[in-house]
């Protein structure tokens, strides 16, 4: 039996649906059942019947709900009291990070943790957002960086917000002036994820169904993204910073509307507001990107779409 296992079984039972608890989670709903069907492997009793509704807990599901919940909230006591016992933060501290460590300080925020904390270790996960947020309700992860809006049971300060522009391959740069921006869905594009905080700033560039865009790709990684725009394969959406850098290296050409901004946060699952290796964390973090102490920041979702694209029509 596992802890992640323990918060599964709280999730799937607090929300009576394996793809409300996936979503709560941040996990896959195979993962869920999988987690369920694990714990009643082990402990040879049934938790749930499984209705076309959702998931009712069983007589013996009840009954250990009340104390998988005691477990969880009895091991987070124990983990502060160890924290709050140690003179010094010592083992590793597990950051994700969904971009290029040179974007989010990397090296930076490793000096400032072993200035304060010569003994604690850092260790670097690098994977997209979604994932990011995943790894820490799992318990895999401490903390992280995610751009775009977080749920409501984590803590985050914001750290940065960029500006996101459209980039285009430079064979299009007569064809992307002269196309209105009403017109840009006609254009072929290499697009993102439904998890990715980008694909919900390009859905908001074309709200009207018949002017959905074409497709040309779906890709996770910006590197990717990059060299499919560069080869003519179709427009994206970019953070500002890394799309002036291909511009300049001849790589892409912009169009000069701004369709939204997508903040950066760094996040920790809000059960460890009071855990020392997070309170290590957000300081170092404050710190390398010259943010006010003690802040905690939540912008909402419907400034970040916001963009300085025409007006419509």
């Amino acid at each position: 039996m596992e802890l992640y296992q323990l918060r599964t079984f709280v999730a799937v039972a607090e929300e009576g649906h394996l793809t409300r608890a996936a979503k709560r989670i941040h996990a896959s709903q195979s993962t869920v059942s999988a987690h369920i069907k694990a714990l009643e492997d082990e402990w040879g009793v049934t938790l749930f019947t499984r209705t076309p509704r959702g998931m009712l807990l069983s007589d013996q599901g009840s009954l250990l709900l009340v104390r998988a919940r005691e477990a969880l909230a009895a091991t987070e006591m124990l983990l502060n009291t160890a924290n709050s016992l140690r003179e010094d933060l010592t083992g590793t501290a597990r950051v994700g990070l969904n971009a290029c460590p040179d974007l989010l300080r990397g090296a930076q925020l490793m000096a400032a943790l072993k200035k304060q904390h010569p003994l604690l270790q850092v260790q670097y996960n690098n994977s997209m957002s979604h994932q990011v947020l995943a790894d820490i309700s799992a318990g895999t992860l401490d903390a992280g960086f995610v751009f775009g809006d977080y749920p409501g049971d984590f803590e985050g300060i914001l750290v940065v917000e960029s500006r996101v522009r459209i980039v285009a391959p430079t064979a299009w740069k007569e064809r992307l002036a002269q196309t209105p921006w009403e017109e840009l869905a006609s254009l072929p594009w290499v697009w993102t994820p439904p998890e990715c905080p980008f694909t919900k700033i390009a859905e908001a560039m074309f709200p009207e169904r018949e002017k959905r865009p074409t497709k040309a790709a779906v890709v996770d990684n910006e590197t990717v993204m990059l060299a499919l725009v560069a080869a003519g394969n179709g427009m994206a959406l970019m953070r500002e910073d890394e799309a002036l850098q291909a511009e300049a290296r001849g790589e892409v050409v912009l169009r000069p509307e701004c369709p939204g901004r997508l903040p950066l946060s760094f996040v920790h699952h809000a059960r460890r507001s009071q855990d020392r290796l997070i309170a290590a964390l957000t300081s170092a973090v404050r710190t390398v990107w010259s943010l006010p102490q003690q802040t905690k920041t939540r912008i909402p979702t419907e400034c970040r779409l916001r963009g300085d694209r025409p007006p419509e029509a």
